[in-house]
């Protein structure tokens, strides 16, 4: 009766030990940075090699928290699900056309600011950015993207017939906006 008293007593600690040395090691496969998953534990989609479609999916950024805030999540609060619940209300409302990854589940890709398929998303979303902390690679990067974004913009509308890019300080920028806006080779004008 005592052996089993002192038996009991022994597991419990041996148990709980056991759940603190488990929360010890990283089973993300990522060196501890924590696994890409979203706030409610979905699984990140991160963007192919090539688009499955031209259609609009959704884009948002990962990127590394460098403070907490209460009831933030950093890169995580409310992805998948703020741009999802976003696309599907879009493709209901209006004739856009949404690239979808299952039906009623659009894509939203989770993009590095360093990584080239930031340069086809149709727009970037970012969540808690009150705890972002940006290298300076992410920050050109995401200058550029803008960038890149307004070119194209204007090379779209009717009337515009060039744009001037400057460089301060950055011209190598320059030519790598002007390639990822369509610019180079010069396009041929459009008939009047």
């Amino acid at each position: 009766m005592r052996t089993r008293w002192y038996t009991r007593l022994l597991l419990i600690p041996l148990i709980v030990s056991a759940g603190y040395a488990y929360a010890q090691f990283p089973r993300d496969g990522l060196g501890g940075f924590g696994a890409l998953r979203g706030e409610q534990g979905d699984p990140a989609e991160l963007p192919p090699r090539e688009w499955p479609d031209r259609n609009v999916a959704g884009c948002h950024m990962l990127y590394t928290s460098v403070r907490r805030e209460s009831n933030g999540s950093g890169w995580r609060t409310d992805y998948p699900w703020a741009q999802r619940n976003l696309l599907i209300r879009l493709s209901e409302l209006t004739k856009t056309h949404v690239s979808w990854a299952e039906e009623n589940v659009p894509h939203v890709w989770l993009v590095r600011l360093t990584d080239a398929a930031l340069f086809g998303c149709a727009y970037l979303m970012a969540s808690d950015v009150g705890t972002i902390g940006l290298s300076q690679e992410e920050a050109d990067a995401l200058g550029t993207a803008q960038c890149v974004q307004i070119v194209s913009g204007l090379r779209a509308m009717q009337g515009i017939s060039g744009v001037h890019v400057i460089g301060l300080g950055r011209e190598e920028s320059v030519r790598h906006v002007i390639e990822e806006a369509g610019l180079f080779p010069r396009p041929s004008p459009a008939p009047a």
